[in-house]
C-alpha cells in the first residue's frame, strides 16, 4: 500500500489507525494547526521496519535479522514497545560508543557520581584535587593504575560519615585503610603505637 492509497487522518504507515490533530505548526514535516498528524507516534520507522514478522517476532534494523521479540529492549515510544534493534546490537553500539569516548563517559560518570553521592560538583572536586596538588591526602602519592583499565584510579572522595562533611581526597588504599579502621582515631593512634613497637 502506497501512501496516496491511504484515508486522510489515517497514520501513513499503513496500521490502519487514525491519527490526533495537531495543536500546532509542524514545518518540519508540513503538518499545519487543526490538521491531523501523518504518523502516530513512534510509527515513523514501521514502513523501514523490514519484512513483516510473525507473532512474536521481529525484525532488528541493524544485523537485519528476525529475532524473537524477548531479544529486542522495551521501549514505550515505538510501535511496538520494543526498541528498533535487537539487544545484542544495541550493546556492541555502547560499547563501541565506550571504546571511542572512554575519556567523555569517565568524566560523565563521575560528575553524575559526585553528585548522586556527595552532592558536589565536579568543579568542586577538581579545586580539592588542586590544592592537594593533585596528591593523596595522606600519603602523598598518585593514585594506582587499575590492573583492568591500565588508567589511573581517580581519587577517593573521602567524607565524614556522621556529618557528612567533605574531608578530602584520598588514594584507593589509603582511603580503604581508615574506612576499615572504623574512621577511629584512637584504632589509627593503636595502629601507629603497634607499627612503632614491632618496626626494630
Amino acid at each position: 500500500m502506497s501512501q496516496k492509497d491511504i484515508p486522510y487522518g489515517y497514520c501513513y504507515c499503513g496500521c490502519g489507525r487514525k491519527t490526533n490533530i495537531a495543536t500546532r505548526n509542524y514545518w518540519a514535516n508540513g503538518t499545519l494547526a487543526g490538521e491531523p498528524y501523518k504518523y502516530i507516534r513512534g510509527h515513523t520507522g514501521i514502513r523501514m521496519a523490514g519484512p513483516e514478522s510473525p507473532d512474536g517476532y521481529k525484525w532488528c534494523g541493524k544485523c537485519k535479522t528476525t529475532k524473537p521479540i524477548d531479544e529486542f529492549f522495551k521501549h514505550s515510544n515505538e510501535y511496538d514497545g520494543h526498541q528498533a534493534h535487537c539487544k545484542m546490537c544495541v550493546q556492541e553500539n555502547y560499547y563501541d560508543y565506550l571504546r571511542h569516548n572512554r575519556d567523555k563517559e569517565k568524566l560523565y560518570s563521575l560528575r553524575n557520581r559526585l553528585k548522586r553521592k556527595f552532592g558536589m560538583t565536579h568543579e568542586q572536586y577538581q579545586a580539592i584535587l588542586d590544592s592537594q596538588n593533585g596528591k593523596c591526602a595522606i600519603c602523598n602519592g598518585d593514585d594506582i593504575i587499575s590492573p583492568v583499565t591500565n588508567l589511573h584510579r581517580l581519587l577517593a572522595v573521602d567524607h565524614n560519615h556522621i556529618t557528612g562533611k567533605i574531608r578530602g581526597l584520598l588514594c584507593r588504599n589509603c582511603n580503604r585503610g581508615i574506612g576499615l579502621l572504623g574512621d577511629s582515631i584512637e584504632r589509627l593512634e593503636s595502629a601507629t603505637a603497634y607499627l612503632k613497637k614491632h618496626s626494630e
